[in-house]
């Protein structure tokens, strides 16, 4: 597994516990907060660590103490994430998805934050396509997605982006605030627009994922891009628009965190194998 392929600096890489790596590279740096055990993988990446004792390489990466981690980071994350989602599912739709020959259309008019609710069926029944229109510039899109006994998947269709003004896959959230009890899990094998899924456990099975993806923990074999289908130096994945900010009592808006970390950033590690 190779991580951050096309980023050459940075945090690409953080691990609230210990890394075991196999293969694949880091690009740039890595905060690990317990110890590394690398082997093979490729040299040139530096891994700052807080068990330096503990971790090991055969491979000449440089290993480093201590991480620059705080040992709340991931759980002050995921608590601010959880709340955003509940805050976000329980705001009412400011428009209604329209189905029609087998695609769901979201039609923001001239609104800079368009709130629809969909039912887990009318997503997962979407196969000729998903699209968003606006009338004007950076409208952000969440798509609250609400049970109804069907299985949570994002269809492997086409997304457009239309209107006057067209958004862009930096700007639409898919929030699966609710997961159904006995089912948390949500499949789906390309996606363009970030995912807010905290509570549950994703199957990322192939194809690639053009945006942000936030689980509770997360398998499968896909690839996840900083750029729009991969091309390099063309339009961002990452989240950029703009969400209501929660009560006060959210520990931080999930925006802001959102914004904060890398594409892929899972809170429960041990059924990861992507």
């Amino acid at each position: 597994m190779s991580i951050a392929t096309q980023v050459p600096s940075g945090n690409n890489l953080l691990v609230g516990g210990n890394l075991t790596q196999t293969a694949g590279s880091v690009n740039g740096s890595a905060e690990i907060g317990g110890k590394a055990t690398l082997s093979s993988t490729g040299a040139g990446a530096t891994y700052h660590v807080d068990n330096l004792a503990g971790s090991s390489s055969n491979n000449g990466a440089s290993i480093v103490s201590p991480s620059g981690l705080s040992p709340t980071f991931f759980s002050d994350a995921a608590a601010s994430l959880k709340a955003e989602s509940t805050y976000l599912g329980g705001l009412a739709a400011t428009a209604t998805a329209l189905s029609q020959y087998g695609a769901l259309n979201f039609n923001a008019g001239s609104s800079t934050l368009a709130i629809f609710h969909v039912t887990a069926s009318q997503l997962a029944s979407a196969n000729s396509g998903l699209n968003f229109n606006s009338n004007v510039a950076n409208t952000t899109f969440v798509i609250d997605v609400d049970k109804d006994g069907t299985a949570y998947s994002i269809p492997n269709t086409g997304t457009s982006f239309g209107g006057l003004s067209p958004s862009n896959v930096g700007h639409v959230l898919y929030n699966f605030y609710d997961t159904p009890a006995g089912n948390n899990t949500i499949s789906f094998n390309s996606v363009r627009g970030s995912v807010l899924a905290p509570f549950a456990h994703v199957d990322f099975n192939s194809g690639g994922f053009n945006g942000q993806l936030i689980a509770g923990s997360l398998t499968g074999t896909g690839e996840s891009h900083i750029y729009d289908f991969g091309n390099v130096g063309g339009t961002s994945t990452a989240f950029v628009g703009t969400l209501p900010t929660p009560p006060s009592a959210v520990p931080e808006p999930g925006s802001i965190v959102l914004l904060g970390m890398g594409a892929i950033v899972v809170f429960c590690a041990r059924r990861r194998n992507v």
